[in-house]
């Protein structure tokens, strides 16, 4: 399904639902650059260090922008059978400008939009169009982004002072303009009557330089910064004067107010994509968002989902919602930080049964430990907050009985209360468990993600993977899992990979619905359809390496029968040899390998993060050819590292592990 900005709020609250009932999430990024020329100069070398394929990537990914994100989740639906739900998302630069606010907000930002050329010919021949990403997308802010925005705001309201202008006074013919204004200060400091003007009146004197002119307001400006700094000057009469008044505190209280709910507005709205980059990684996102846009939405969109069902699906799929946390009870956010450490959320997935993931938010009340906030925007958040009643039902409001009304029947702010408690209990199950990222050949993809929705690439190697597994601690690279399986036709492209799992022997089973899946027409490189083949590639794969584990089988396939699967009898019988020299052709087809009877899919079972068949794949992320990462490993090296001066060298650290 393809979400712009026309469908964003009608299908988050659906996206939160898949995320956080996924087994795995597969992701994919298109780029407007993945190399230049100091790239392909570097890959040509043999001698690659970790920080120096790093750097490359690092430098790729902070130049060229993300125009494309796709994200497929995966649950089961029965026996040896899934279910896929996959979304597209152009990805701009743009931001929304819907208000004079939200226009001064975009410009305030500053963003810049290259792409390479030999990518723009890529995409003419693959048929992809960039100019969609500005056909009405869904905007996004970086963590980073809003808490600049937020410094710049409390940098703003604080006076700032005012840099005297450069020039001589004397051979510029100033002198007797500025001994005019001291004059007309002084002279009204020095008024003791009680008819006293409760304003200065500082005539500027009409020049046809429109630089003259504005050294003359410096001049009065920073005279009266000087001499009354409890005052201030604002332009009146076209510029002709300078009006220096009394400073009012509640006037300048209620302005600052006006400028921070502005911005908050602006924040919420502008977030957009960064939402879902929130749920995946455990972050905060309930509380940025403004359930005024879900219910009119869901209002506006008949026979659809509707405030009151997702609230109650939230609440029969993910149970209670636990008690409001404290950032929530001071009215704090903490942005993005995630509540439990990488450590602590392994120990919420069961190894024995995948179904009691997402049903243990009961029980890990007691155990889980809010992290106090670290952001200094309490006012973002400053919402009126849901009572928890007394029977514990999931922070409805005071007085819903759970029964359903027509929604025409229910006040605004009992709609709101019910979309924040179903938002919180979201939040909560994601900060408990994140459900595992899968990615093929994923190094760009999370560089790309990581400078786009979170902050700017640290210079580490070390520091970038440890901060990728605090985001994503479950990962799975479903292009190691084809390279294990058969190490030349695993260097293949996705889409190859895929056309070997496609077809009814295939197992396991995957369906979707007609609004989330994709028919063979789909074009790969296009961002939803290649998560959608990363996820298929995932399942069946892994199905087959488990079959093959079961079966006690060293090797993937007798000698014969791989020898039979590469030379088909029609080459053989074109080069003068024996067709049946590697045996008879009994079953030896490429899907037929991949199937399995129903009997054994049972003994497979159901695929999920703990499974066996991923002990291999956990948490390795391949950066270049035979150059892996441990992330977990990474993360507790990097961790103990900080207590300790960094080294000279930044590859110091960093050897590369074929």
């Amino acid at each position: 399904m393809e979400i712009t900005m026309e469908n964003f709020w009608r299908q988050l609250p659906r996206i939160l639902i898949s995320i956080a009932e996924s087994n795995f999430v597969a992701i994919d990024v298109e780029m407007t650059g993945i190399a230049d020329k100091m790239s392909e100069n570097f890959w040509k070398k043999t001698n690659q260090t970790r920080q120096g394929i790093y750097e490359t990537g690092k430098r790729i990914a902070s130049t060229y922008n993300v125009f494309e994100l796709g994200l497929t989740c995966v649950k089961p639906d029965g026996d040896d059978s899934y279910k896929t739900e996959s979304y597209s998302f152009y990805v701009s630069p743009l931001l929304l400008e819907d208000t004079r606010e939200d226009s001064f907000f975009a410009k305030d930002l500053g963003r810049n939009l290259t792409a390479s050329l030999s990518t723009l010919k890529f995409m003419r021949k693959e048929g992809l169009q960039l100019e969609k990403i500005f056909d009405n997308p869904v905007p996004y802010l970086s963590r980073k982004e809003s808490r600049d925005a937020i410094e710049r705001l409390e940098s703003r309201a604080q006076t700032q002072p005012i840099k005297d202008h450069p020039y001589d006074e004397d051979e510029e013919g100033l002198n007797f303009f500025s001994t005019y204004v001291f004059d007309e200060i002084t002279s009204w400091l020095g008024d003791r009557n009680d008819d006293r003007k409760s304003e200065i009146e500082i005539r500027i004197p009409y020049s046809g330089s429109k630089k003259r002119s504005s050294v003359y307001h410096k001049i009065v400006r920073v005279t009266a910064q000087n001499l009354v700094p409890h005052m201030k000057c604002r332009t009146w009469n076209h510029g002709l004067s300078v009006i220096i008044s009394p400073e009012d505190s509640d006037e300048n209280q209620e302005r600052q107010q006006t400028f921070r709910d502005n911005l908050s507005a602006s924040i919420r709205k502008q977030t957009g994509l960064r939402l879902i980059m929130e749920a995946l990684s455990g972050g905060h996102f309930a509380d940025i968002i403004d359930p005024s846009y879900i219910i009119e939405a869901l209002s506006s969109w008949p026979g659809g989902m509707t405030v009151q069902s997702f609230c109650q699906e939230v609440q029969q799929k993910f149970g209670n919602a636990p008690l409001l946390s404290p950032e929530r009870e001071s009215g704090e956010d903490s942005e993005g930080v995630v509540s439990t450490t990488p450590e602590q959320e392994s120990s919420y997935f069961s190894e024995e049964s995948p179904n009691n993931i997402g049903n243990s938010l009961e029980e890990a009340k007691g155990e889980q430990s809010w992290r106090l906030p670290e952001s200094s925007s309490e006012w973002i958040t400053s919402f009126p907050h849901t009572p928890v009643s007394p029977s514990g039902s999931w922070g409805n409001p005071a007085g819903y009985s759970g029964e359903r009304h027509s929604e025409d029947d229910i006040s605004e702010a009992t709609l709101s209360d019910q979309i924040r408690a179903a938002l919180w209990t979201l939040e909560s199950k994601l900060q408990l468990q994140r459900p595992p990222i899968v990615g093929h050949n994923q190094f760009f993809d999370l560089l790309f993600i990581y400078q786009t929705f979170f902050d700017d690439l640290p210079a580490s190697c070390g520091e970038f993977f440890a901060n990728i597994y605090e985001l994503f601690p479950h990962i799975i690279d479903t292009k190691l899992m084809a390279i294990a399986d058969q190490a030349i036709e695993g260097e293949d492209p996705l889409a190859d990979i895929f056309d070997r799992f496609i077809g009814d022997v295939c197992r396991p089973s995957i369906g979707w619905d007609p609004a989330h899946g994709y028919s063979r027409r789909a074009n790969a490189h296009e961002a939803g359809y290649d998560s959608f083949m990363t996820a298929v590639i995932l399942l069946r794969l892994a199905h087959k390496l488990a079959r093959r584990t079961l079966d006690n089988v060293d090797e993937g396939e007798s000698w014969d029968k791989k020898m039979r699967r590469l030379y088909d009898k029609g080459w053989l019988l074109e080069i003068g040899r024996d067709p049946e020299c590697f045996g008879s052709d009994s079953g030896s087809d490429f899907e037929k390998s991949t199937a399995s009877s129903d009997g054994d899919d049972e003994e497979v079972g159901e695929l999920y993060w703990g499974h066996s068949v991923f002990d291999m794949f956990r948490n390795t992320l391949r950066i270049g050819p035979s150059t892996n990462v441990f992330l977990e490993r990474q993360w507790a090296a990097d961790r103990a590292f900080r207590q300790v001066p960094r080294p000279t060298s930044d590859t110091e650290g960093c050897s590369i592990r074929s």
